[in-house]
Parts: C-alpha cells; structure tokens; sequence
C-alpha cells in the first residue's frame, strides 16, 4: 500500500479518543459483568446456607420427634396407627415396678422423663417453623403433653388422648420421626394381655354376661371341683361344669329339673360321678341327679352323697314331721329309704352341727360326759346303714353364729384321692381333723373357717384375700399347719384390688391369685408358693380398658373368679362379650380354655 492511500485510511478511521473510549467501555462491561458474576455467586451461597441452614433446622425437628416418640412407644410402634395402645402396653409393664426400675435417666423415672423431649420438640418445631399455631398445633400440643408427664403418676395416668393428639400434629407438620440411636425408650419391654376383640376368636363359656354372684362352688370340694351356674338371662339359663385336663367340660342342667328354683351344689361325689342338684330351699323342692334331673328325694338336706355303685344318701330335716332322716335309694329303687336318726350326742341345730361328707356323717355335740365333741358314722353302703359313732376329738368352744355366716352351715370339708378333711367353726377359732387310711386325727385349732378350703397330695389349705389385697394361706397336713401370708399390692397403691375384683385359690404347692389391678391396671395374675407370692411377677392376662380400637376410659371387665383344677386353675372372666375361660398353669402361663358342651345339651 502506498502512502497516499495509507493517509486516505489513517484520515477517515477512528480517533485515538474514540480508540480509548472503545477500551474503556469493553473494560466497564467487563467490571460489571464480574461484579454481576460475584453478586450472583454470593446470592447462590447465601441461599445456599438459607437452605442449608432450613434443612438442618428440619432434620433437627424430625430427630426431636423421633426422640419424643421413641421414649413414649418405642421404635417399634412410631408407625402405629393408635400410638395411644402401645404407650398404654408398655405403661401397663411400668407400673408393676417401683420408681427406680422404671428406667431412670437424669434423675427422671419413664414416662416423666419424655417430658423433656416434648420440650426440645418444641423448640425445635418452632425453629423449623412447623410448630403452628391454635388449639391443633404441634408446639400447643406438645405443651399439654410435657405438662402431663411431669405429674408424678404420670406412669399410671390416661395419657392417651393427650399422645394421640400428639402423633396428630405431628403428621400434619409433615415431621418424620428420625430418633437418634442413642435416644431412650420406654422402661420395661411392653406387656402383650389380650383386649376385648381378641375374645371373639375364643369360645365362650356364655356369650352372655351373668354376675359371678350367680355362680355356686360344692360347699364340699371334691376331686372334680364343680361349679353351678344359674340365671334366666343367658343361654342355656342353668348349667354346671368341671375342670378337665384339655378343657371345661360343660352340662345343661337335666330338663326334668324344674325351672323357678334356686339350685345349690350341698352334696359329695366320686371323682367322675354324678352331682346332686338341690333345688329349693336346700332340696326341698327335691334333690337331683345331675345328668338324668331325676328326682331322690325331697327334704330340708344337710348333705348327700353318690357312691361308687350310684347308691345314694341324704341327711336331712323333715319339718312336718320334725324328724332328723338318714335316707338312701339304690338305682333300682324306684322311691327313697328314709330312716329316723337318732344320735348319741346331744345337738341343738342341726343345720350348724351336721354334715354329710362322702361316706360319713359327721355330729357335733355334747356326749354322755358332757364335753363338746366331734364324732363320725360312716355309711355301710352294702346294708345302707351307719356303723356306730366313732370320736374324732373334743371341741373346746362352741359355734359362733353371727350375721355374716347365719347361713353357712359350721361343717364342711374337701377330699383328695388319699385322704379327706372336716372343718368345724368354734367362737373364737376353728377346727381341722384329717381321715386318713380309715383313721381321724385330733382336730387342730386355728383361724381356718374364712379361708377358702381346698384339698390336694400335699396336704390341705385355707386361702383368703383380703380388699387390701394380702393374701393369707394356711396349708395342713394330719401333723400340723403353717400360716403364710404375702401383699400383692406392698408399695404400689395404684394396684389395689378394685371394686372388689379379685379372687385367690391354692391348687397343689401354688397359690393362684387374680385381681383387677386399679382403675388402670388391668387384670393381673401371680402364681407362686404362699412364701414367695409378694416377690412373684405380676401377669397382665387381660387389658379391660382397650376396645373399640382405643384405650376407654370404663373397664369392660364386671367379674374375676377362679376354680382349682387338679394341676392348674381356670380363671373365669365376666366381659362385655361374654363370659370366658382361661387355664392358668402353675408355672404363671395363661392360656385360653377350651370349653366343651356333653353331647345333646
């Protein structure tokens, strides 16, 4: 290029003004661009920490719930649609144990210390900003929560609705419960009783409630241990039944017992025999057979028995004639044998001073040298006779009639297959005399007449429980008796015996009791020698206060009882679906029981 035209592009091209201008606009663009790049960085880091910072404040949320959830129910039961039932589960273990077993962290026994969870959730919601706000919200709700724990019988109060509305707010917060490994639990692993649904897949005994004061026991406990029932409410309206090693055999009484009367168990049988029934005013309106309703005989009766050969007897009052009656009826009679008896001692009430125990008759009276004796004729079944009175021992003092036993005859008894036992009343104590291989022994004396009497191979016992719930039991053999005594309750008041639910039956070397435990307890179980009753474990067979997918604030639990078998007791319940039946083995299991019906009724 030549230098003409060199000038002609150096005149018409940009000025060295315009040059820098040019670089300092591309420069300008350049420090904004940066500045806008720094600007937008620094935004993205601060809305990462924001983020950041919001994430951490949730996870700490969802860690406090979980802790909170934790220590109330368990990591097994966050998922659970009632949270309310497995708090009550494990609330159900806690208070059979004393304070400081009810796991202690910081000085704080469970439940009360969840209460400081519930406070760190609240925190911790707030934080995240999913507290809420209202009556619903989860800080409010919480707050109640915290404020029920930190009662000192929080460990027995109803805190269901109070949890369950928790669990509520909670999932309407959207927490999800993330409890650190470390976090408590609750403080004893969490009991399994039965509630009332799962009664329906047991067969009943009724399926209709009737009142236990319904029930009659044998007056004399034989070896089968029968029980009556009779109320025209339920179906069949009036039955007996027997424990049995697989179940509780059933039977309707016999259609040919009429109706209208009161039925009582006064008489003695074989092991497998057959019951009396006595119908009316001790079998006035006639004493029958169990399984047939046939007809015996009919008078005021003070005993009965069913001999091996179905030969049987009664002793009673005909009050027309005014005669003392020994009667027997063979199976091919077709009406009873009465003979007037006369007695050697002198008795003034033969309701208080008579019984028929099996194949004696027993008297108590004043004898020729005017002491107070207890005498004995046993029955000659082949010549349906008794033999000459033969003298157990004297009696010191005289029955005390008083208006709690006006109507319970002083003389009563029970029976193994090795030996058999009487029980007389005195004033201020009672007496025991054993037979034992065709021979009586002297009477003992003690406190026997109030206990529940009972009859197995090793030896005879008294048991009684009192409303406090000390459980008191005498056991005897021919040479002697030893009194032990045990509190269910000891230092936990809130397990009292309620509404005086409870019952207490020996059954060989164990001593079976049953009681509903509180108002909150539930119905509770221990099997023990009399010694060790008060150490025993408590079992909570049944929870009265969950039905209807809930815990309730009404028991649907109205009667407890127990009847010894020969190697277990059954434990009958009375509930709002019926009436039930459970074996409680000897080594504390609880099972439900089968209940089989005789063929035709």
């Amino acid at each position: 290029m030549d230098k003409v035209t060199l000038a002609n592009e150096a005149a018409t091209g940009p000025s060295s003004g315009e040059l820098l201008e040019q670089e300092f606009g591309k420069r300008r663009r350049g420090v904004v661009f940066a500045v806008a790049g720094v600007l937008v960085l620094l935004a993205a880091a601060g809305g990462a920490a924001v983020y950041l910072s919001q994430k951490a404040k949730a996870k700490a949320a969802n860690e406090a719930w979980g802790e909170l959830a934790q220590c109330l129910v368990g990591s097994e039961g966050l998922a659970d649609d009632a949270p309310s039932l497995r708090f009550r589960r494990h609330q159900l273990a806690a208070m059979t144990l004393p304070e400081p077993e009810r796991g202690v962290i910081e000085g704080a026994p469970w439940p009360k210390r969840c209460g400081k969870s519930a406070l760190r959730l609240i925190d911790a919601s707030r934080a995240a900003g999913v507290a809420g706000e209202g009556d619903a919200s989860l800080a409010h709700q919480a707050e109640l929560l915290a404020k029920q724990l930190e009662q000192a019988d929080s460990f027995q109060m109803d805190l269901s609705p109070n949890i369950d509305a928790v669990f509520a707010a909670a999932k309407t917060a959207k927490l999800t419960p993330a409890p650190l490994a470390s976090a408590p639990g609750p403080a004893a692993a969490e009991e399994k009783p039965l509630g009332l649904e799962d009664l329906s897949s047991m067969r009943p005994v009724t399926s209709r409630y009737f009142a236990f004061d319904k029930v009659a026991v044998e007056l004399h406990q034989g070896e089968d241990r029968t029980f009556l029932v009779q109320d025209a409410t339920i179906d069949p309206p009036a039955f007996f039944c027997t424990p049995a090693a697989a179940a509780v055999k059933c039977r309707r009484v016999p259609k040919a017992v009429p109706g209208g009367h009161t039925l009582s168990l006064l008489g003695t049988a074989e092991k497998g025999g057959v019951p009396l029934l006595f119908a009316g005013d001790r079998g006035e309106s006639g004493v029958h057979f169990g399984d047939s309703g046939e007809v015996v005989d009919s008078l005021y009766a003070y005993g009965g028995w069913v001999a091996p050969d179905r030969t049987t007897f009664l002793l009673g009052w005909e009050k027309e004639e005014r005669k003392l009656y020994f009667v027997s009826r063979s199976p091919t009679d077709k009406q009873a044998k009465r003979t007037e008896l006369e007695l050697d001692v002198d008795t003034n009430n033969y309701f208080y001073n008579t019984a028929l125990l099996w194949n004696h008759v027993l008297v108590r009276g004043i004898d020729d040298k005017n002491e107070r004796v207890l005498v004995a004729r046993e029955i000659d079944v082949a010549k349906r006779k008794l033999g000459p009175e033969v003298p157990i021992g004297t009696l010191p003092e005289p029955g005390l009639i008083t208006s709690d036993n006006a109507l319970r005859p002083h003389i009563s008894g029970c029976r193994s297959k090795d030996y058999r036992v009487v029980r007389v009343k005195g004033r201020r104590n009672d007496f025991l005399a054993f037979y034992v291989d065709g021979k009586w022994t002297k009477p003992h004396s003690g406190q026997f007449f109030d206990g529940r009497l009972t009859c197995s191979s090793l030896g005879a016992a008294l048991t009684f429980i009192s409303k406090s719930g000390v459980v008191t039991e005498t056991r005897c053999t021919s040479a002697s008796c030893t009194t032990t005594s045990a509190d269910l309750v000891d230092k936990r008041p809130h397990l009292a015996p309620r509404n005086e639910l409870y019952d207490v039956v020996t059954v060989a070397d164990k001593v079976v009791a049953v009681w509903a435990a509180g108002e909150r307890g539930g119905i509770r179980v221990r099997v023990a020698p009399a010694a060790e009753l008060d150490k025993a474990r408590d079992v909570v067979v049944y929870d009265d206060l969950v039905y209807d997918g809930k815990a309730q604030t009404v028991s649907s639990v109205s009667d407890v009882g127990l009847v010894a078998g020969d190697d277990h007791a059954v434990l009958l319940l009375g509930s709002r679906s019926g009436v039930f039946a459970f074996r409680v083995g000897l080594d504390g299991s609880v099972t439900p029981s089968a209940v089989e019906w005789a063929t035709g009724d």
